[in-house]
């Protein structure tokens, strides 16, 4: 799921000329949670505008396309992360 979401970002960004760098999908530091996998895509903007364009975006082609309800997958946002734990 992550590596069509990566795709996603990135197809984006390229038809809408943002300039928008993603580092991922990569396991995260805490690697699996309570059963759960868990992977982390940083995206790094230039504009605030462009990041909340392109965070709608996928969260609307994630629904539309039933990626998180078939996988049990869900996408968590943080904007500003303190630590990358």
């Amino acid at each position: 799921i992550s590596r069509i979401i990566h795709q996603e970002i990135m197809l984006f960004t390229k038809e809408n000329h943002f300039l928008c760098q993603a580092l991922g999908p990569a396991p995260a530091a805490i690697k699996k949670l309570r059963s759960n996998f868990r992977y982390q895509i940083f995206l790094k903007t230039k504009s605030y505008l462009e990041r909340k364009k392109l965070l709608e975006h996928i969260i609307h082609f994630s629904g539309q396309r039933g990626l998180l309800r078939k996988s049990h997958c869900r996408i968590i946002v943080d904007v500003d992360p303190i630590n990358l734990i």
